[in-house]
């Protein structure tokens, strides 16, 4: 189990948790996730790896190290920055597959939310989640990029026969797959009482947003996130489950 992680960030008065752990059947979590300060701002981040045993545990923590070491030394617009991070995560998981044969064909979901002053950056890859807490209200910030999301959005598929669909796991999008991806990228204002959830598709696809919402509004981020993460594995949690939360 990865131990929780927690920051006092006093600059934009956020606190962040998060934890990840593989949950109830797998043996290799293939999950990253970051929840602190990089570059004087805030930033979130949930990453699920695709691509076999030690293999998409080495997608997602390249992604994850390649954002944070870009952000870090940028000294570009937050959303420039954000944009050229993913661009840099995307290569450098890509050029790693090319250069060693035992992990082609790897790479990551990406989520991350970069907090610059109360100015909210989401960036987007892939089927893991974000969502905002706001006047009791649980908000999806993110469309999933999978096959059954697509065919939902078409009207081809309800959401109940996506959630049991065989395909329910074929992503469409994903960084370090391909030299080109598809990022989701948009901003909004944070606002006194917000709270921010980041999580992996092992979660969301176990516990439904009544009870996200309910869990997300309950505690601290610390207790929230280790809440989402135990009722995940109460329920069987066939995948690596992550969590990460901003209040």
């Amino acid at each position: 189990m990865t131990p929780p992680a927690q920051a006092e960030l006093a600059a934009t008065q956020v606190r962040v948790a998060g934890a990840s752990r593989p949950g109830r059947v797998r043996t290799v979590n293939q999950d990253a996730y970051f929840a602190g300060k990089v570059g004087g701002r805030t930033l979130l981040l949930v990453a699920d790896g695709m691509g076999g045993h030690s293999t998409g545990e080495v997608a997602s923590a390249r992604a994850s190290e390649a954002i944070r070491a870009h952000l870090a030394s940028s000294r570009a617009h937050a959303p420039t920055a954000l944009a050229r991070a993913l661009q840099t995560a995307n290569r450098e998981v890509l050029e790693h597959a090319r250069a060693d044969p035992r992990h082609e064909g790897m790479g990551t979901t990406l989520t991350a939310v970069l907090i610059d002053d109360q100015i909210a950056l989401v960036a987007h890859v892939g089927d893991s989640r974000a969502y905002l807490l706001r006047d009791a209200e649980l908000r999806p910030l993110t469309e999933d990029h999978s096959w059954v999301a697509e065919r939902v959005r078409q009207g081809l598929l309800t959401e109940d026969e996506a959630r049991r669909h065989r395909w329910r796991n074929v992503i469409t999008n994903a960084l370090g797959a391909t030299e080109r991806f598809r990022l989701d990228l948009f901003h909004f204002q944070l606002r006194p009482g917000d709270r921010l959830l980041l999580a992996s598709d092992g979660v969301t696809a176990l516990l439904g947003d009544g009870l996200l919402r309910d869990m997300l509004a309950a505690a601290d981020p610390e207790a929230v996130v280790e809440d989402l993460l135990d009722g995940a594995d109460e329920r069987g949690s066939p995948d690596n489950i992550t969590a990460v939360v901003g209040a």
